[in-house]
């Protein structure tokens, strides 16, 4: 059985009689992890969930921690590659000119919304999991796996709003993705709340009323020096 490097975490690369147990397993910790959290959702519950042992999990992808990063690649790759895809095309578009901040908050937010490259409320689930999680190893998986993209995404932010103070950028920048991927958007007990407190039922924003809000944030007025 061929093996890839430790740097992948796996153990094992299935082979073509394995992949489906393979793919099962992640299929499985991507829907618990992003439900319970990935603390809560032990490996012998996975294992449950994808009808196999909890060896097949340590045969493949070494620990749970390497099935977490597993699992983070999977969802956190295609993202990257839409992402970026669409930041070449306005990058050709615009040449040397700065990218207008609704195309670069449209090229970010637009592929968590094709069903073509992801599956949205899924991948959003599991990636506000990650945003919540207190676990370094997470952070730094998503880190190593996210983390280039979002330099890039920053440094074009930087050229589009060259008037704002690098503080005031990376509050913009933070609740951006606080919003983008909360996790409370998902869940019942927040809805409840809001029902009970604004007597508001869940509201679902199309990606042009996203664009638009988070459009507003960041062009708002700096604070003051």
């Amino acid at each position: 059985m061929a093996t890839t490097t430790m740097s992948d975490e796996r153990i094992h690369a299935p082979g073509a009689d394995e992949s489906e147990t393979h793919d099962r397993i992640l299929d499985a910790a991507e829907d618990l992890f992003g439900t319970e959290g990935f603390a809560a959702a032990s490996v012998r519950d996975v294992a449950a969930r994808a009808q196999t042992s909890p060896g097949s999990i340590n045969y493949y992808f070494g620990s749970k921690n390497g099935l977490i990063r597993a699992v983070i690649k999977r969802i956190g790759t295609p993202l990257n590659e839409a992402r970026l895809a669409r930041l070449a095309e306005l990058t050709d578009r615009h040449g040397d000119a700065p990218i207008p901040l609704r195309d670069i908050l449209m090229s970010f937010l637009e592929p968590l919304f094709d069903d073509r490259t992801t599956r949205h409320e899924a991948i959003s689930r599991l990636l506000a999991q990650v945003t919540v999680a207190n676990d370094p190893l997470i952070g730094k998986y998503w880190s190593e796996i996210l983390g280039p993209t979002g330099n890039t995404y920053i440094d074009v932010l930087r050229r589009a709003l060259p008037d704002l103070s690098p503080d005031d950028l990376f509050l913009r920048y933070q609740f951006f993705l606080m919003a983008t991927y909360d996790s409370r958007t998902f869940s019942s007990w927040y809805w409840a709340w809001a029902k009970s407190s604004f007597d508001q039922d869940a509201v679902s924003m199309t990606l042009e009323e996203r664009v638009s809000l988070f459009e507003s944030i960041f062009l708002a007025p700096g604070r003051a020096a």
